[in-house]
Parts: C-alpha cells; sequence; structure tokens
C-alpha cells in the first residue's frame, strides 16, 4: 500500500489585507482593456465595461474610463439609465454633456429601480419631473418606493400636482391596494 506524503508547509506570506480607504483593485479583464486599445479586440459581446462600471455603481472606475476615452452610448443614453449611484451620474453628465438629452428616460428608470439618491441626482442636473405625464411618480407609487416618491413630490409637487401625475398615484395606490402610499400622498400638502 502506497504512504501518502505529508503536504509540504506553506511558506508564502499571507496577503495584507487592503485598506479599506483605497478603492479596491480593478479586475483583471478591466485592466487587460485599460492597457490595449480600448478592448475592441477582447471583449466580444455582452455590456461595455463602462456600463457595468455604472450598473454597479462604481464611480471611480467609470470616471477612470472615461478619461481613459471609453465610448459612451451618447444616442441611447444606457450609462446613465444605468446608473446606480448618484455620483456614476455625476461622473457621466460631467465627462459627457450630450446625456443630459437622456435625464427623463433616466428618471424614470431610476424610479422604477427605487434609486431615490440616482432620482435627487438626476433632478439635480435638471430632469423634468413631470416628463411623461409624471410617470416616474407613478412608477414609483406602483411599486411602493416610497423613498423616491418623498424626493419627487419635495423637488416638484406644483407641477407634477398639474400635470395629474399625483392623481394618476393615487388612482394606482388605491387599485392596488398600497397603503403606504395612500398615507404618502394624503397626509403631503397637495391638494388632491
Amino acid at each position: 500500500m502506497r504512504r501518502k506524503q505529508p503536504l509540504p508547509p506553506n511558506r508564502a506570506p499571507l496577503p495584507l489585507m487592503p485598506s479599506l480607504t483605497s478603492p479596491p483593485p480593478l479586475p483583471p479583464a478591466l485592466m487587460m482593456l485599460l492597457v490595449t486599445d480600448g478592448g475592441t479586440q477582447i471583449r466580444r459581446s455582452g455590456p461595455s465595461p463602462l456600463l457595468a462600471a455604472c450598473r454597479g455603481g462604481h464611480a471611480a472606475t467609470a470616471a477612470l474610463l472615461l478619461r481613459r476615452g471609453a465610448k459612451v452610448d451618447v444616442e441611447g443614453g444606457s450609462e446613465l439609465l444605468a446608473a446606480a449611484q448618484p455620483q456614476v451620474v455625476d461622473e457621466l453628465l460631467a465627462a459627457v454633456p450630450d446625456l443630459s438629452a437622456h435625464l427623463g428616460p433616466a428618471l424614470l428608470a431610476a424610479a422604477a429601480a427605487n434609486r431615490g439618491e440616482v432620482v435627487a441626482a438626476l433632478l439635480r442636473h435638471g430632469a423634468d419631473s413631470t416628463f411623461r405625464g409624471g410617470m416616474a411618480l407613478q412608477e414609483a407609487a406602483f411599486r411602493s418606493h416610497l423613498e423616491v416618491m418623498e424626493v419627487l413630490l419635495t423637488a416638484d409637487r406644483a407641477r407634477l400636482q398639474k400635470c395629474g401625475a399625483v392623481a394618476a398615484a393615487l388612482n394606482w395606490a388605491r387599485c392596488f391596494g398600497r397603503v403606504e402610499v395612500l398615507r404618502l400622498l394624503v397626509e403631503s400638502p397637495i391638494e388632491v
């Protein structure tokens, strides 16, 4: 019978834990994209690294990619639509001012995804809360996203009331039994 040899002790030092204040290192695939000619020969399909950084809320990575000349979807605004953090919104709009044409759809996407801070950042950059008849407020009411509703109502109560978005949100809340939404809309100082 064959005897098992004891394993040699691991003499390699343990890696030090990275500082919590320093940003995490970039993944190797992302480093390859930054080092090469922009990734046209490496990435065959799937989301771009910039879109993945925006969707993941990695503002520092998005800023780095934008500084390195990452291609931005100016026609569709997909990076702005996918922004998961307000810092990502700030970086995108500072680097590519033409993305401001997509503030309305981005506001609607952020309201549907329950991203209150992103909604506030988009409103700060000039997004229209009455886009498509106040659909962002209606979507937030339908999905019971109270924080998003509070941000939208605080930003532009009068215009949302005037365009009928508040009445529509009330109807959604009544129809689907969203008690918290009803309470928020009724207790807010908006005449309905």
